[in-house]
């Protein structure tokens, strides 16, 4: 894999080689925002001391771009700090398994780069403002209207992996209805959205060798549990199965004629949650703790409870990225990436493909060897 440094977008170059096959460079920066490695030593663990933090305190105060900052770095300095950057890269890939993960890693750093930052409607957004009577919310619409800085996400700000936003408008935490305020680039365009279809559930069945159902809480509803509960029911029951809720926190949205704790067990055994939780505790004893693309999970070893929980989570999380990257750049329809929103991905489509992928139904999409299934939905249908 080639190692690049970047001193913008497009200014790079090439600094050495790390042992791993890859069409894809990492690319390090004195810009975090350009950089691969942040995130990947804080995900594996590793240290990386910041040589810079002065001239990154000049560069705010001064208001310089990161090429200008650069620039006040003495030569022999700015090559130190290169060499000493690609130095913690290579000690931060001492273990092979970390080493099978960068390929993933990589892959999805690039594509979250590659989002847009769509236009929006203003009088679309103001109406809506209007409608909100939380002031904090009513400032985050607001801002989302009026801010041209594109959302920036990091991989390693949780433990699973799910991603959250460091600068730019917060997608993540915003009402769903500023969605249906973005407008089309494209003349006769939709803004749709790419979701996984029951992700975690799926994952689930995958990981025992099971053929998911088209609608896995219609078949709970109707062949597990016997007809007894609705979809939304079912849904419901088996998260409740799958992160360990409470039955009797369950009980309240069942029908009284319903045992709770008993449809938790048989949607248990559906999903085989009992074999699951032995192969994650062994790979916990064994330090080996990690989602199925190789990213480490941490966990307090006393917190068995959440194992299922967190290694689903974590697996979607990343599975999707992936899966919207080869989809995305794998098709050649006038498509344009904007917002990751967990295992859903906001997009902008011109009027052909925009009609021809709502017509599609069940879309197959990968991230490696797992194959999951999507749907596109029209922004303003949701």
């Amino acid at each position: 894999m080639d190692v690049l440094y970047a001193v913008t977008e497009s200014e790079m170059y090439h600094v050495g080689e790390i042992d791993i096959e890859s069409s894809r460079p990492f690319v390090i920066s004195l810009d975090e925002r350009l950089s691969d490695l942040p995130d990947i030593v804080k995900i594996l663990g590793r240290q990386h001391e910041e040589e810079f933090n002065s001239y990154k305190k000049i560069q705010d105060f001064l208001n310089l771009s990161n090429k200008e900052t650069l620039a006040t770095i003495p030569t022999d300095k700015r090559n130190e700090y290169i060499r000493n950057t690609f130095v913690s890269l290579k000690n931060a890939l001492s273990d092979l398994v970390d080493i099978s993960y960068i390929e993933t890693y990589v892959q999805s750093k690039q594509f979250l780069r590659q989002l847009n930052r769509p236009t929006v409607d203003i009088e679309k957004i103001k109406s809506l403002g209007e409608l909100i009577q939380h002031d904090h919310i009513f400032e985050k619409v607001k801002d989302f209207g009026s801010s041209t800085e594109k959302t920036q996400y990091s991989m390693s700000g949780t433990v699973t992996g799910r991603l959250t936003v460091t600068t730019g408008p917060n997608i993540l935490t915003l009402p769903s209805s500023v969605r249906g305020c973005i407008k089309s680039k494209y003349e006769g365009g939709k803004i749709l959205q790419i979701d996984l279809i029951s992700a975690e559930p799926y994952m689930a069945l995958l990981m025992t060798g099971q053929n998911p159902p088209d609608d896995i809480y219609q078949h709970i509803a109707e062949v597990i549990l016997d007809k007894k509960v609705t979809r939304s029911q079912a849904k419901l029951i088996t998260l409740s199965a799958l992160y360990g809720q409470s039955s009797r926190n369950l009980e309240k949205s069942l029908p009284k004629e319903i045992n709770a704790r008993s449809v938790i067990e048989n949607t248990k055994r559906y999903f085989k949650t009992s074999v699951i939780k032995e192969k994650l505790k062994t790979d916990m004893k064994n330090r080996r703790f990690r989602n199925v693309l190789g990213r480490p999970i941490k966990l307090d070893s006393e917190r068995e409870d959440l194992l299922i929980s967190y290694f689903l989570q974590s697996s979607v999380a990343e599975c999707s990225i992936v899966a919207f990257d080869n989809f995305f750049n794998g098709t050649s329809l006038n498509v344009c990436p904007y917002y990751v929103i967990h295992d859903a991905l906001i997009f902008d489509a011109d009027h052909e493909a925009s009609n021809y992928l709502l017509n599609l139904g069940k879309i197959p999409v990968n991230a490696g060897t797992w194959l999951f299934k999507a749907k596109v939905t029209q922004v303003s249908d949701i």
